[in-house]
């Protein structure tokens, strides 16, 4: 009676972890909706770059991102993009996940930018928050291509 007892606590234990890893890996992903708006995010991001319109660039910074990345960041940072990568890149999203930092939710979307000027792809990152119904650029990284 006492091993049915124990089989069952241990069968019972092993099931709620596994729906507690369960239900909390699918809570950390992104939504096919939220992919989609940072898929079209970055798309206004290097858009951007490429005509030099800094409006379109930065139409969907938050407020944090409009002061850090003035007009004049922009242009430099159009100008390196450009010198590496030339007009004609690819980006390509690879992943994403959520996380939350001081109790505000961030969506991390991973890419990879690609481009016939450069031997290997780089890595683009984007982080994006909600306000509301609206998702906003909250920073953004690009990992810079070495010199071979």
């Amino acid at each position: 009676m006492t091993k049915k007892l124990t089989t069952k606590k241990g069968f019972f234990t092993i099931l709620v972890c596994l729906m507690v890893l369960m239900f909390g890996t699918s809570c950390a992903r992104i939504t096919e909706e939220q992919k989609n708006t940072a898929n079209r995010i970055t798309e206004n991001l290097f858009e951007g770059i490429r005509q030099e319109d800094y409006s379109v660039f930065s139409k969907d910074f938050n407020s944090d991102m409009l002061s850090a990345m003035d007009e004049t960041a922009f242009k430099e940072l159009a100008k390196t993009i450009r010198e590496e990568f030339g007009s004609d890149f690819e980006i390509q999203w690879v992943s994403a996940q959520k996380t939350t930092v001081k109790g505000k939710a961030f969506g991390v979307h991973h890419y990879k930018i690609t481009s016939t000027l450069t031997s290997e792809p780089a890595d683009f990152t984007l982080f994006a928050s909600e306000d509301g119904n609206q998702t906003f650029v909250s920073g953004f990284s690009m990992d810079s291509i070495e010199a071979e």
